[in-house]
């Protein structure tokens, strides 16, 4: 890789760290808030529910990089998250702070696919969906550290509201970026073509042939890979603390050693594309997570747990990158980012946020949390079952060349 390769991997890491990030912190401050507010739970389930709408509104922004650029777009998306960030920290009541979250986490998610996007135009065929692993692995980094600082922040002067205070960081980014950050030639090269040829993509392109197939495709891999991302991380602690007994104190050291050593499945996943191939990587972590999920929730033991857990978020963590890496590479550059648009911000997303409701569901008529979980496995086998038949191995294969051989 070239040294603006290296650039261009810790510039969107830095910027998609704080996906993770926020993702995290209103996990962590809702209690507060709430008390603050003086809301029920209920509404701030509401709350929730409606700004996570906002990964589903993020399409309409992703989809015009094929347009105006990914440069253009990757900085506005940056500076607007930021300033819908800090402006929750200055949330003066519910709809305040639901206002300005959903308008983050439209363009929170926007960078997330556009950072995409740009790596698979710039990086080496060779290392394209190791790139890629490494910046998502970013967002899971921020998580961490919302955690970490939670405790110190929370009891200062600033409250709650400082965890998103911290958020102005990365307007600093655009300081270093405008500069540095190139268009991709392969989008300017593209726009050109398409400018000559007066070829704009309409917005049903992609339902269209030759792409309709490997768009559905693409949106079914999403969709059966985010239920089983939601499902885990937001159900385990209930699961074992109202079914297994545990207390919180289990809880946290469970999930620190399981996100410590399990997020390497983002890399491994990455590298094992490159060498390997994207089809044979994809259906060993994909049947990795079926099994992995079905141990986590149905064994007895307190320390299987812990080993299950782990091995659960190795698997699944990089069902992010294998998704994002297929993507970007089945679609020519004039579609690429209507095609992360398309994918993940539709049926993708519906998974993201139908997961909790299609769990508690079937709780209620599986005998509880842990059965309902299990049940989720099949979600990840029939993804696996997916690329098995229906996609094409594109490992060390130029864009170009993938495109020539999949339209």
């Amino acid at each position: 890789m070239s040294g603006y390769h290296r650039f261009l991997i810790i510039m969107l890491s830095a910027a998609t760290f704080f996906e993770g990030y926020d993702y995290m912190v209103i996990n962590l401050i809702l209690p507060l808030m709430g008390k603050e507010f003086s809301v029920s739970t209920q509404i701030l389930g509401y709350a929730v529910s409606v700004i996570n709408i906002g990964t589903i509104v993020a399409f309409f922004v992703i989809r015009t990089a094929d347009r105006f650029g990914r440069r253009s777009l990757l900085l506005i998306t940056i500076v607007l998250y930021t300033c819908f960030t800090v402006l929750t920290a200055l949330s003066r009541s519910t709809v305040d702070f639901v206002i300005y979250q959903f308008l983050a986490r439209v363009f929170l998610v926007a960078e997330w696919g556009l950072s995409a996007v740009v790596l698979a135009e710039e990086l080496p065929a060779r290392v394209r969906a190791f790139g890629i692993a490494i910046v998502q692995l970013a967002a899971a980094f921020g998580g961490v550290l919302a955690a970490v600082i939670f405790p110190a922040i929370s009891k200062s002067d600033f409250g709650w509201r400082g965890m998103y205070l911290v958020g102005i960081i990365p307007l600093l980014l655009i300081i270093w970026l405008r500069r540095r950050l190139r268009e991709t030639p392969r989008w300017i090269q593209s726009r050109n073509r398409v400018e000559e040829q007066d070829e704009a993509p309409s917005f049903f392109t992609l339902l269209s042939r030759p792409y309709r197939k490997r768009t559905v495709l693409l949106m079914l891999l999403w969709f059966f890979s985010w239920i089983p991302i939601t499902a885990v991380q937001v159900f385990f602690a209930y699961y074992t603390i109202n079914e297994r007994g545990w207390d919180l104190t289990d809880v946290s050291r469970a999930l620190s050693i399981a996100y410590t050593i399990g997020l390497s499945g983002y890399l491994v996943g990455g590298k094992l594309m490159d060498i390997l191939g994207r089809r044979p990587t994809s259906i060993i972590f994909f049947l990795g997570g079926t099994g992995s999920i079905i141990w986590t929730f149905q064994v007895q033991s307190s320390l299987a747990i812990h080993f299950a857990i782990g091995f659960c978020v190795f698997f699944i963590t990089a069902y992010l990158p294998i998704c994002s890496t297929y993507t970007t590479e089945l679609f020519p550059t004039r579609l690429r980012a209507n095609a992360a648009a398309w994918t993940n911000n539709t049926l993708g997303r519906v998974g993201c946020v139908i997961a909790p409701g299609l769990v508690g569901l079937m709780a209620l008529h599986l005998g509880g949390m842990g059965n309902a979980l299990t049940v989720i496995a099949v979600a990840p086998f029939i993804a696996a079952f997916l690329v098995l038949f229906f996609f094409p191995e594109t490992k060390q294969k130029e864009l170009e060349e993938i495109t020539l051989e999949t339209t």
